[in-house]
Order: structure tokens, then C-alpha cells, then sequence
């Protein structure tokens, strides 16, 4: 699909409400066009909205992550001693939980695991979790 094709998108989104499946690749490019805004706010909810109605296909879901992946994920590799733990938990919720993840990477640490733990930025803000975590 190229980039920003408003009829291709939306010929898509028909499909979809015609409780047709996409391919990986489909479904991946469409999650593309949302992740870097190259379609409307109308046909980002279309298309969220006839996904969500027919029901997602693992092929389908696949791609959507693939998408994540390619485009909003940032990629390291740490340099460490021995194997790696990654603990995630964003430690904020409405019902004010106790956040077990922080918990968990201390202890680990404390017994000279390597840990990465890492969450949900936008989540993390406010969070014990996130302050806890980087000034260690």
C-alpha cells in the first residue's frame, strides 16, 4: 500500500465489514499507515472498529504486532555478564495495586540477577515503579 492512500485504506476497511479476513502482510501495512498517522482519525477508527467487529485472526494479530515491532519499538542490546531477566509492569492502575514487578527486580538484583524492567512510558509517568526503577 502506498503510503497515505486514503481509497486503498478504506477499500480495507470495506472487506472488513464484510467480515473478510487480511493477510499478515495486510494487516501489518494497515497498522503502518496508523503508527505513522498517514490516514485519518475517521479511518483509523473505521478500521479499529471493523477489526474489532469481525473478530481478530491470529494472521492478523500477528501483523499488527509485526507493525509495533517495525515501527514503535525500540530495539537494544545490552551488554551484560550473564543472562538477562526483562520484568515489565507499568505499577499504576485505578484500584492503586501494589506494583509486584518493582518488587521482584529488586529482590532478583539483590541476588545478583541481571534485570531489565521496562513498561509503558506514557503509564510510567506518574508510577512508584518508574521512579524506583531509574534511580537504581
Amino acid at each position: 500500500m502506498a503510503k497515505g492512500d486514503l481509497k486503498e485504506f478504506g477499500v480495507i476497511i470495506t472487506r472488513l465489514i464484510q467480515k473478510e479476513n487480511l493477510t499478515r502482510e495486510e494487516c501489518r501495512d494497515m497498522f503502518c499507515e496508523i503508527l505513522v498517522n498517514a490516514q485519518t482519525d475517521m479511518h483509523q477508527g473505521a478500521f479499529l472498529a471493523a477489526l474489532a467487529a469481525k473478530g481478530e485472526t491470529a494472521e492478523e494479530i500477528a501483523g499488527s504486532w509485526e507493525a509495533i515491532y517495525r515501527l514503535d519499538t525500540v530495539k537494544v542490546k545490552p551488554q551484560t555478564r550473564g543472562p538477562l531477566v526483562e520484568n515489565c509492569g507499568t505499577g499504576m492502575d485505578s484500584l492503586k495495586t501494589f506494583n509486584i514487578s518493582t518488587a521482584a527486580s529488586i529482590i532478583a538484583a539483590a541476588a545478583d540477577v541481571v534485570m531489565a524492567k521496562h513498561g509503558a512510558p506514557g503509564l510510567l509517568l506518574l508510577s512508584a515503579g518508574r521512579w524506583t526503577s531509574w534511580r537504581l
